[in-house]
């Protein structure tokens, strides 16, 4: 396709030549999709969350982010999913995140397991001027 312009036209490329024409069977086949991940869990130690959410931060508390804020909320999870209880895990550099990773964290929900036994889990909260992302890991 030729584009008119105000100036000289410009040389189209030479046609590949035969050597240089890469059949379909020749390319390489699209990788295979990653093996599914273990009931509860992506493998790396995180735990898919059935319910997240996630702080609603006010714009103007937002716009106080330098950087990255980090806050780490410990919380004990029911058999059924339901957390029973959140608290900080790691002192941080801000109350006023901290409260509100913990007030989110409480209203988490996890998958329901066979075991009796609560799970201890950490959920992993992370501000910045352009968002808020989370991620459940399972503590051992």
């Amino acid at each position: 396709v030729r584009m008119f312009r105000g100036g000289p036209a410009e040389p189209q490329p030479p046609a590949p030549r035969p050597a240089e024409t890469v059949s379909q069977a020749s390319q390489p086949a699209a990788p295979a999709p990653p093996p599914a991940a273990p009931r509860g869990g992506r493998g790396d130690g995180s735990t898919v969350a059935l319910h997240q959410v996630i702080p609603d931060v006010p714009t103007h508390a937002r716009q106080t982010i330098h950087g990255h804020i980090k806050v780490w909320v410990r919380v004990v999870v029911e058999p059924d999913g339901a957390v029973l209880a959140a608290v900080p895990d790691r002192a941080g550099s801000s109350r006023y995140f901290e409260r509100l990773a913990v007030e989110a964290a409480r209203k988490w929900t996890f998958s329901a397991v066979e075991a009796p036994a609560r799970r201890i889990m950490q959920v992993q909260f992370d501000f910045s001027r352009d968002g808020t992302t989370a991620r459940a890991v399972t503590l051992r």
